[in-house]
């Protein structure tokens, strides 16, 4: 029997196989004049006739589309295209396509490399305008690609990106989009590249934004999506602590691609653009003006402290001639509730400072203690971050206690992977907590902790009492990916639907 190499090699010479996956083979071939690239469908895995007819399809659909598609950053058909080879010994047909071959590395192979670093914010501002001027055109031909990661994007030696593998490209139709909602699209997943809704076999344009942003994510991090930390509070990966030279605006422009829910991702490539445009101007600001504003930050912070200082050198007087401990508890409740304002109003270096001055007033003031331990954590100030939670936890304020050790085990499943330490702490903040808001917060992250100890069972059960208790989208976040892991795909699915953040 002739194996598929032999037989290839009859009709071509020098034949190298460059890489394989589930949907078949891919081969660089000489044709004597410049290098080709050769797909070879593999239909082994399709044990059905129906599986078999949709492979042929989203295979011969993939010819369809390169050969109607003009654009730099997207490979061409070869003279040959599509066509198919005649196996008679094996009575079996093979399908093949021919395209250019793309000089370069693919993205995935290339950050390893040891003369390579992480891209900079430059690059990749560079890379992704590339990328969503491929996506523009694209999305304007009413086709999106559904299957973009590292491995798909090739790094040509002058610098240019392009897209390859359009074996899950889709065209953007009112039949497909009517066939949304019953659930019967093609399902192409990648692992830590595709959103949500595409693994309910719903994709949509904003799809191809999710697996974009999850790409920097592993361009500016070095580390696959799907091996970092989930917030599950708050519905995003935990990745700019391993990106910590990456620009502020365009972290916060990856977070809007790879957002749960695609309502809140950017809905046109217009809006990326617009986006990438401020960010270019801001990064642009003349070297002067960057020393001037690093002069400021300097400054600045030391001029409210003076300030404050001076603020408490006056209380300290009037205290002197009014008496200490009858107003010293009252300052310190005006000075939690000034802290409290600036927490709110996204102020939290203010904040920090007057948590501080408020504990100054009175250190056992657990509500402060936890208080500064929030705003710390959001200025990832995290040593400071786990001591007022600790300290806020052994606080007879019971209110001022539950809500640090629910935040304080959030901070041991999330950052530290310390999930019997988190459970310990939880157990300990639901026999002292009365609010309902904290309860449920607790359950949640009790659940999230029984996940990664891949206790199912019991996550389930803290979730459905955190969701019973007070509704939570994040417990529901988290109950979809426990559901998934259970096999209870209906469950997960409608999880996902009550998780909108």
């Amino acid at each position: 029997m002739l194996t598929l190499e032999i037989l290839l090699q009859k009709r071509y010479h020098n034949l190298k196989l460059l890489g394989e996956g589930g949907f078949g083979k891919i081969y660089e071939v000489n044709d004597g004049n410049k290098l080709k690239v050769l797909k070879v469908l593999n239909l082994e895995n399709c044990h059905s006739l129906e599986k078999m007819e949709k492979a042929i399809a989203l295979f011969q659909r993939e010819a369809e589309v390169l050969e109607k598609l003009n654009h730099l950053g997207i490979p061409k058909l070869a003279a040959e295209g599509y066509f198919t080879i005649n196996d008679s010994e094996n009575n079996t047909i093979i399908h093949c396509l021919m395209m250019e071959k793309i000089p370069g590395v693919n993205l995935l192979n290339w950050l390893p490399q040891k003369e390579h670093k992480l891209i900079t914010t430059e690059i990749a501002i560079d890379w992704l305008k590339q990328l969503v001027n491929i996506l523009d055109y694209l999305h304007k031909n009413n086709y999106f690609h559904r299957d973009i990661k590292p491995q798909n994007i090739i790094l040509k030696p002058d610098g240019q990106l392009v897209l390859v593998d359009f074996g899950a490209v889709r065209k953007i139709s009112n039949t497909y989009l009517v066939k949304l909602p019953e659930d019967r699209v093609t399902n192409l997943l990648s692992d830590g590249y595709t959103p949500w809704e595409q693994t309910n076999g719903k994709a949509i344009p904003q799809s191809d934004f999710f697996a974009l942003g999850r790409t920097f994510v592993y361009l500016l991090t070095g580390i696959e999506p799907s091996k970092l930390n989930f917030d599950y509070e708050n519905c995003h990966l935990i990745w700019r602590v391993q990106a910590p030279e990456c620009s502020h605006q365009f972290a916060d422009l990856i977070d809007d691609l790879t957002a749960f829910s695609p309502q809140v991702r950017p809905q046109h490539t217009r809006e990326i653009f617009k986006r990438i445009e401020e960010i270019e101007q801001s990064l642009q600001t003349s070297s002067v003006v960057r020393k001037r504003k690093i002069i400021q930050r300097e400054i600045n912070p030391k001029k409210q402290i003076i300030f404050l200082r001076w603020k408490t050198q006056l209380v300290v007087l009037v205290l002197g001639v009014l008496g200490w401990k009858f107003l010293s508890p009252q300052v310190a409740q005006q000075l939690n509730k000034l802290a409290y304002d600036k927490y709110m109003a996204q102020e939290y270096s203010q904040a920090e400072l007057y948590y501080r001055l408020a504990i100054s007033f009175k250190s056992n003031y657990g509500i402060a203690r936890y208080g500064l331990g929030a705003a710390c954590e959001e200025r990832k100030k995290f040593d400071c971050a786990y001591q007022e939670y600790r300290i806020a936890s052994q606080n007879e304020d019971d209110r001022a206690a539950s809500r640090a050790m629910n935040n304080l085990a959030r901070l041991y499943i999330l950052r530290d992977a310390n999930y019997d330490e988190a459970v310990e702490i939880i157990l300990a903040g639901l026999k002292q907590a009365e609010e309902v808001a904290v309860k449920s917060a607790l359950h949640k992250n009790l659940g999230l902790a029984y996940l990664q100890k891949n206790q199912l069972v019991e996550a389930k059960t803290q979730l459905q009492k955190s969701i019973n208790l007070d509704n939570r989208d994040d417990a529901y976040c988290v109950l979809s990916e426990v559901e998934e892991k259970m096999g209870d795909r209906e469950g997960a699915i409608a999880a996902r639907a009550n998780c909108s953040s």
